[in-house]
């Protein structure tokens, strides 16, 4: 089956900052959104995440942020040198309000 891939431009709706574990900084897609979650994947692999070949993972909400290309650049430093952000440096960043790239399945409400 073959799936139109689409292009992710930085000012992309479906973009996030995602803090994970120990603080990183990530830049990901949001895939789907779950109902305590939002199921995100590395927007260099959103084409086998569509395809099927692999899934997204799912972060917390308020693990989630609206897209900020100086915040994430000031996290990767901070968590470069440090090996972790502490929760104060993610403090003020406003929550992610995009939307999914795709639409959720009804089944995983």
């Amino acid at each position: 089956m073959n799936f139109a891939i689409p292009e992710i431009v930085m000012a992309d709706p479906h973009l996030a900052l995602i803090r994970a574990y120990d603080g990183e900084p990530l830049k990901r897609v949001v895939v789907h959104e779950g109902r305590d979650c939002y199921y995100v994947a590395n927007p260099k692999l959103i084409d086998v995440i569509l395809q099927g070949t692999s899934g997204p993972i799912g972060f917390r909400r308020h693990d989630c942020f609206s897209w900020n290309a100086n915040a994430f650049e000031r996290l990767a430093e901070l968590y470069a040198t440090q090996g972790h952000t502490d929760h104060e440096a993610w403090i003020g960043l406003p929550p992610f309000t995009g939307r999914p790239l795709m639409p959720t399945p009804s089944a995983t409400q």
